[in-house]
């Protein structure tokens, strides 16, 4: 009934009133999702939804915030839904990045949570669903040696026929993106090919258009990244929680430059928290938890939660490489904000005592020849966790004698380094015993004898000669 009625609806998109052109774009949302679920599509049908789709573009540039975020959730709920529109997401895609830099935070908002939910309903499901643009270019590149073989099989003969096989995929991809035609896509079926290699080359020609279509979306979402980088940084609670919230689910699909998005947000540990028990009128509840809270579920859900599928052992090494490899190439910056973090993770009791233990292994670990960045952020997070908790140090300083200030510290002063700071918690320069509450006994200044094994180690290594600068 509302569809025989759609013609007189349609006219209040017109309208001055901001609320009515929003009602009617949130109509044709649930049109759009009506006629996609229909299990007969017909012609009439497709050309409807294709309709819809181009009012729901243009209202991208309307002239009200409310009607542009409107669009924004409309474009959620439809995509959110079991039928994918593949040929229209690409499309939807760049208008929902044009709308970053939109003046209003709240569509910036919106903006943000579509690209996200778009990313987790991606289509391209084959390889687990990972969007590393080297898998994908690698597949793509199998695909066109096998189709190049194929053609180069075909008699000279075919193609003349490749015109009319052109006209024929042009009218299937009539009203999607365009898409760069291989010139190599023949019509296999007519030139001499066995039905099998011919159906077979058929299912390469999919193939290909899948991994292309995958790297188009990649492409454009590694655009958008650049602008998300900077919502990071926004004073907007709620962009700078949808963007985290992006980066965490790229980071899950293996999407390149992600990992840049999550080291940037490590910085946001020193974010005040300004939480309260409820949510004030403008924010969700959601933002009323504070993005200090949002980080820190971040991380866990990235780095320190185990999966269903290892056992205890396999998830403490897994957890272990995770936190080890959150050291690598990161700066000195990225690295005093990492240590809030994995500091306040500590005395949360997040971290068990299996990792700590593990991590230990790695540090002290001599059988065989150890890669030095996996030793150097074995001790650097030891030294973050220890900030939280003394006793990392205290029940094994011997460890920490035998390997960072033994032969392994001279080899590596890196190594040396990095011991020398958690050895520093023994003192008074903990930050456990400077911050405010902290026990007396804790906060006074612990002068160490002078024959302590631990000056011992020390004299050793700046008496080593040297040639390196």
């Amino acid at each position: 009934a509302l569809l025989r009625q759609m013609g007189l609806l349609i006219k209040h998109l017109d309208s001055e009133a901001h609320i009515l052109r929003s009602a009617m774009v949130d109509v044709i949302g649930h049109l759009t999702l009506y006629l996609a679920a229909q299990e007969e599509q017909t012609e009439i049908t497709k050309n409807q939804i294709g309709e819809y789709f181009d009012i729901i573009e243009q209202r991208f540039q309307d002239a009200h915030y409310l009607v542009r975020a409107k669009v924004l959730q409309v474009c959620q709920f439809v995509c959110s839904g079991p039928a994918k529109f593949p040929k229209r997401r690409p499309r939807l895609i760049a208008l929902i990045s044009g709308r970053l830099e939109d003046k209003a935070s709240n569509v910036r908002k919106h903006a943000i949570r579509a690209l996200t939910l778009l990313l987790e309903t991606h289509p391209f499901s084959l390889d687990g669903a990972e969007l590393g643009i080297e898998q994908l270019e690698s597949s793509l590149e199998k695909i066109n040696a096998e189709l190049e073989q194929m053609a180069s099989a075909v008699p000279a003969a075919a193609p003349a026929k490749q015109s009319e096989n052109d006209e024929e995929i042009e009218k299937d991809d009539e009203g999607g993106e365009e898409i760069e035609e291989d010139p190599q896509q023949e019509d296999f079926a007519n030139v001499g090919l066995s039905p099998e290699m011919a159906a077979k080359a058929m299912h390469l020609q999919f193939q290909q258009r899948y991994y292309r279509d995958a790297l188009h979306f990649v492409y454009q979402l590694q655009e958008t990244q650049q602008l998300l980088l900077q919502l990071l940084g926004s004073t907007n609670k709620g962009e700078v929680m949808e963007s985290m919230d992006f980066f965490v689910t790229a980071v899950r699909f293996r999407v390149d430059g992600a990992q840049e998005g999550i080291r940037r947000m490590s910085h946001l540990i020193w974010t005040p928290n300004t939480s309260s028990s409820s949510a004030d009128a403008n924010g969700s509840a959601e933002e009323a938890r504070g993005v200090r809270a949002k980080l820190l579920d971040s991380y866990m859900q990235l780095y320190l939660t185990p999966s269903d599928r290892l056992s205890a052992a396999e998830n403490t090494s897994l957890i272990t490489r995770n936190l080890i490899s959150l050291t690598f190439g990161a700066t000195l910056a990225e690295l005093t904000s990492l240590e809030e973090l994995i500091r306040t993770l500590m005395e949360e009791g997040l971290i068990s005592a299996d990792v700590i233990a593990k991590l230990r292994s790695v540090y002290g670990y001599t059988k065989q020849r150890l890669p030095p960045a996996q030793r150097r952020g074995a001790i650097i997070i030891l030294g973050m966790l220890a900030q939280a908790n003394r006793s990392i140090v205290t029940d094994d300083i011997d460890l920490y004698l035998r390997i960072g200030l033994g032969k392994y510290g001279r080899d590596d002063l890196t190594v040396a380094k990095y011991t020398c700071m958690i050895l520093q918690c023994l003192g008074s320069s903990s930050s456990k015993a400077k911050r405010p509450g902290a026990a007396a006994e804790d906060a006074e200044n612990k002068r160490l004898p002078m024959d302590n094994p631990i000056f011992d180690g020390l004299q050793r290594i700046l008496e080593e000669p040297r040639r390196d600068p």
